[in-house]
């Protein structure tokens, strides 16, 4: 085993996505399981919208030119020419000429990502292939009916080629892109030949597909002249009454990825293929005749390839089309590999008795059968078997065909799968659980390590569409699913539904809760607008940053216990505090101040309120990157632009929490007490004239313009209750602050100045310059300043590799706070240019400050 449990060194394909459109209704996966699971059978009559069946119908008996005997068989359910071009980009004129089994490969293949949990902003570009397996050309039959009908989107919407290569095109994927035709195997030759291109390099992942849909008469007749058609249209595999296939549709798709791949990207591993093999029957009595000693062969060739024996394997899907010949020879073939154990039976059975002969997507349905066997431990039964064909000889063999829901005998869960075309290409295919090729503490331990587990909070989950219809459609199915969901499952649903998909156009969002009893609920919220976006260029956002004065005991305690980005960056942060010289190394920790009860709590004091409200604006915003937001401005309140520097770039982790930590440290100095500070709501200008009237220009000053209509007063406390108890006579707001005797922003910080510029000149011993920036992460960003004079022209810091300087952070704590100009001057200057250049209008959040 290597280092990720990968035997004999190898690094094996997986699957890793899956999809589907079957008979029965069945659109997704899980649909498929739970119709297998109920032993249901999708045989019925050819949908009227097909071709007129009447017409053809012979009711003698016996197959002759142009009729058939086969009235029915496997259906997809509904109008399959229904398809959202827009969705795809694709006009009208262009899709009128598209064959329905391209308009439904490119939903499902669409599907087949979303289930794997990947964006197509993620998958464009990549070097994915697209193996399409296909036979039926009905589509192109009966456009050549009517030559008159053509246009230049003929080719191109009738070709078989381009089956593969308009996924390519759409999904833009630069992998290989072709159309594989050996009849029935043609889905498993594509699944062999993907493996081998991601082997050799050819592609990082690939897509496997196989559609087929009955839409013209053609292939029916041929195939009932051939005499392989049941005239009951049903598949009755392995029992005595198998008189030949019904014929049935399916689109199908899986996408594969090297397991090394998955699990680095955390993927869900729905099943590892172990081994594989294709070859042909050559010479036989007929070129339909099947063989089974090459049955055989292709057989040994996947297990050789696997480097495992047969004893592992405990069920085989078979072809199984119910034809009275090829059933025996097939079980025949699989008796010289499988049979002569004791013990448990070897279990054998076909989908194809629930869903039809969807030949050439048929391989495609058995592997889903299998996997979804996989993940819900239980092998599905094989449906309508009555009486077996003594041919098949199952007694003597140690075969049992499972005709009821039967759970995997053992832990090991490994399957082979069995295809066959009508012209002698076999394919064969063996693959495992991910639980018992790899030990599945190990599995779940990588799961666990990408979904955070949060606290009992209502959890979002965005929805977005390209239609305000499938906007709602999507809304109606994800509730519904909501009121399904335990507390794990709606993480992880969560989780899926924000890191694991594309974000559309039309977008939405829910609230949901998981409740004490095991159940989730909706959250009601008033918000019932959905929003629109019609590029993909991000919304410009700004951060605004809180100075000391909004702490609050307890603050972030919930965060440490349940986001490592938040829990890492505290404790990153208190280990370059612990790292500092005596006498300045703190005797607390900013991580136990966070986890202090409210009757213990020092948040308060000044030495930790300081860095803690830095300390925990740094956490926060190495969260949102995480999560892939990017900012485009910053504003900062005061200390508060410690933080706002750090989220421009223009600090480093330890340039900031020491900057903030030795501000706490020097304000904390007994030199610094016997001020007071007070809200009021006054503006700026009416608040110099009071002062002055009262003649406290030596003892109060405007400490803070916070907005038009509110400063902060701060001075020295006979001028501010002064102040306090005329302003109150007016009828006006003001309020005193707890700073604990300090006057930030005023004369008296002065006394502390000099010492807090050495300081840091002190220990930010990483100097100036690009070195100074060493860890900072440096993106377009403006940092607009709040430090200054009332009518001081506010700095704008933007694309610069230098640190702001320590003389700038002493005017930051002893100059006033010009937070309502520092605003001012953000909404007045230019958006984002990339907003600019889409031609959108200002944000939201712009107007919100107009």
């Amino acid at each position: 085993m290597g280092s990720l449990g990968f035997d004999n060194g190898k690094d094996p394909i997986c699957v890793v996505g899956l999809a589907c459109r079957l008979p029965g209704g069945i659109c997704s996966p899980s649909e498929l399981w739970e119709f297998l699971a109920k032993k249901q059978s999708a045989q019925g009559p050819l949908p009227s919208q097909r071709f007129n069946i009447k017409g053809f119908h012979n009711t003698a008996g016996g197959e002759r030119g142009g009729a058939m005997s086969a009235e029915g068989g496997y259906f997809l359910e509904g109008d399959i020419r229904r398809f959202d071009n827009n969705f795809f980009g694709i006009h009208n004129l262009e899709t009128t000429y598209m064959d329905p089994q391209q308009r439904q490969l490119l939903e499902v293949v669409y599907e087949c990502f979303e289930n794997a949990g990947v964006s197509m902003d993620q998958m464009s570009g990549t070097a994915t292939g697209v193996y399409v397996g296909n036979f039926t050309v009905d589509f192109q039959a009966m456009q050549n009916k009517d030559p008159d009908y053509g246009s230049r989107y003929s080719a191109t919407g009738s070709g078989t080629s381009i089956l593969a290569n308009r996924i390519s095109y759409i999904f833009n994927l630069h992998g290989p892109s072709f159309t594989l035709d050996t009849a029935c195997s043609s889905s498993l030759y594509c699944m062999h030949n993907a493996i081998r291109a991601i082997q050799a390099g050819d592609c990082e992942g690939a897509i496997v597909a196989g559609a087929n849909l009955i839409t013209s008469p053609e292939q029916h007749l041929g195939t009932g002249l051939g005499g392989v058609l049941s005239p009951t249209s049903t598949c009755h595999t392995f029992d005595i009454s198998a008189d030949g296939y019904g014929r049935a549709e399916g689109i199908n798709a899986v996408y594969l990825k090297r397991l090394s791949s998955a699990l680095r990207d955390g993927d869900k591993i729905s099943a590892v293929i172990r081994g594989t093999a294709i070859n042909a029957n050559g010479k036989t009595p007929g070129i339909v005749q099947p063989s089974a000693a090459l049955q055989e062969a292709v057989v040994r060739k996947a297990y050789a390839d696997a480097g495992i024996d047969f004893s592992g394997t405990d069920y085989v899907e078979c072809h199984g089309t119910g034809t009275a010949i090829g059933d025996p020879i097939e079980v025949d073939a699989l008796a010289t590999c499988f049979a002569g154990r004791e013990g448990t039976p070897v279990m054998i059975g076909s989908v194809k008795t629930n869903l039809g002969h969807s030949e050439a997507a048929s391989g495609l349905t058995s592997l889903l059968k299998v996997v979804l066997a996989f993940e819900n431990n239980f092998i599905p039964p094989t449906y309508g078997v009555k009486k077996l064909n003594p041919k098949l000889k199952l007694k003597s063999r140690n075969f049992k065909v499972v005709t009821e829901l039967e759970k995997w005998p053992r832990d090991l869960r490994r399957a082979s799968i069995n295809s066959f075309g009508y012209g002698g290409a076999n394919a064969h295919l063996i693959i495992e659980s991910i639980g018992s090729y790899m030990n599945s503490s190990s599995r779940e331990n990588q799961i666990h390590g990408i979904i955070e587990k949060p606290g009992n909070w209502p959890l979002v989950l965005p929805v977005s569409a390209m239609s305000t219809t499938s906007l709602e459609l999507r809304i109606k199915q994800l509730s519904q699913t909501i009121e399904k969901c335990d507390r794990d499952t709606l993480i992880r649903l969560a989780f899926t539904l924000a890191q694991r998909r594309s974000h559309l156009g039309q977008k939405h969002y829910l609230l949901a809760q998981a409740e004490n009893d095991g159940t989730s609920k909706l959250v009601q919220t008033d918000v019932t607008e959905t929003v629109s976006t019609t590029s993909s260029n991000s919304l410009p956002v700004a951060f605004i940053f809180t100075g000391q004065g909004a702490q609050y005991a307890g603050m972030g305690k919930e965060l440490l216990g349940t986001d490592e980005t938040f829990l890492s960056t505290i404790r990153q942060l208190d280990n370059i505090l612990q790292a500092l010289p005596l006498p300045y190394v703190p005797d607390w920790t900013l991580e136990q101040t966070i986890l202090d009860t409210p009757d213990t709590s020092q948040i308060n004091n000044v030495t930790r309120s300081q860095p803690l409200c830095t300390a925990i604006q740094i956490a926060l915003v190495n969260m949102l990157r995480g999560w892939g937001v990017r900012v485009s401005a910053v504003v900062g309140h005061s200390s508060g632009e410690i933080a706002a520097a750090y989220a421009a770039g223009f600090l480093n982790p330890t340039q900031a929490i020491l900057i903030a930590y030795f501000r706490g440290y020097v304000v904390g100095q007994e030199t610094t007490k016997g001020g007071a500070m007070m809200a009021v709501g006054l503006g700026v200008e009416a608040a110099g004239r009071l002062i002055k009237e009262n003649g406290l220009e030596r003892k109060v000053c405007v400490a803070c313009v916070n907005s038009p209509e509110s400063v902060t007063l701060s001075g020295l406390p006979e001028g501010v209750e002064m102040l306090e108890l005329e302003i109150k006579g007016q009828g006006k707001f003001a309020r005193k602050l707890e700073t604990g005797g300090r006057a930030y922003h005023s004369h008296m910080m002065r006394v502390v100045g000099g010492l807090y510029e050495d300081l840091l000149t002190q220990h930010l011993c990483e100097g100036s310059g690009s070195a100074a920036n060493k860890g900072a992460i440096h993106v377009t960003v403006k940092m607009y300043s709040s430090v200054g004079y009332a009518g001081d022209g506010l700095e704008i810091f933007e694309n610069t590799t230098n640190s702001i300087m320590t003389k700038y952070w002493r005017d930051n704590l002893e100059k006033p706070v010009q937070f309502s100009s520092a605003i001012e001057n953000l909404v007045s200057g230019p958006p984002d240019p990339s907003w600019t250049q889409a031609g959108k209008k200002p944000s939201p959040l712009y107007r919100h400050f107009d």
